[in-house]
């Protein structure tokens, strides 16, 4: 809100190239009762702000619904501590009002499909949704097999530096090769299992031949096993090493000691991004 009581747009507008984004205008016919609502948007908000009303404006003249893809509450979670409680809840009405028909990052500005998002919200809303068949959907509509060849074509020597990077971290920023290339990897190890699973050996084996590469170039850019270190040590280099398991147990071990001291020095605190 603006100090006059006003929506306030400026980071809203930041984003965009019209000004009608997040606003529905209506011109009344002059009948005694008219009842409208917009049939092909949906708005996420806090306030809502209505200009030009003839007579006197009250809350008994709106509804607000929800709108989200049909899917079914399936999970549900409470405890004795109410902050957890009123977390579960928000963690809820966030991931309805960012699904529609697809999984999107927010439902106010950029409503768009972001897959980074979608696969960290997947766990919390198969938990608390039969929301099965949407991701189903929605992983054909992506044909990310697709992506992991254009990606792999696009890297050099395996090494993938491009992309967003670690998105938003605290105070360290990581090289965009170090998690580009952690994720390429990542991809075509999942692809490769995927293929096993349908009965395609053939693509089975390309894609486990492509992780092999890829790791190993990883390997040679980014690590020093004598010294247990990632790139620049940042948290997120090292969890991703561990996490994907780009080298091998006894070395994870030993990026994980550093890891959590680390952590240790930052007072327990996580110094990443989104990834």
């Amino acid at each position: 809100m603006a100090k006059d009581g006003s929506l306030d747009r400026v980071r809203l507008e930041e984003l965009l190239r019209t000004n009608r984004f997040q606003m529905d205008e209506y011109v009344l016919a002059g009948g005694e009762e008219e009842i409208w609502e917009p049939r092909f948007t949906y708005h996420g908000f806090q306030y809502v702000e209505v200009l030009g009303w003839p007579g006197q404006l009250t809350t008994l003249n709106f509804d607000a619904r929800v709108v989200h893809t049909d899917f079914k509450s399936v999970g549900s979670f409470a405890s004795s501590n109410e902050v957890l409680n009123q977390i579960q809840q928000a963690t809820r009405w966030s991931y309805r009002t960012n699904f529609h028909s697809i999984p999107t990052d927010c439902p106010h500005r950029e409503k768009n499909g972001w897959t980074g998002d979608a696969q960290l919200a997947v766990g919390a809303g198969l938990f608390n949704f039969d929301t099965g068949s949407s991701y189903r959907k929605w992983i054909h509509d992506l044909a990310w097999e697709r992506y992991l060849s254009y990606a792999s074509q696009r890297a050099v020597g395996g090494i993938a530096d491009f992309g967003l990077g670690d998105w938003v971290p605290l105070k360290t920023r990581t090289p965009v090769a170090v998690t580009s290339t952690a994720f390429l990897f990542r991809m075509a190890e999942l692809a490769a299992q995927a293929a096993a699973l349908v009965g395609r050996a053939d693509r089975s084996s390309a894609y486990s031949d492509l992780a092999k590469r890829i790791r190993t170039a990883f390997v040679e850019r980014f690590v020093d096993s004598d010294l247990a270190s990632v790139a620049n040590n940042e948290q997120t280099a090292l969890a991703l090493t561990i996490a994907f398991k780009l080298v091998d147990p006894q070395l994870r071990k030993r990026m994980a000691l550093r890891l959590n001291a680390d952590v240790e020095r930052s007072g327990f605190h996580l110094d990443t991004g989104g990834c």
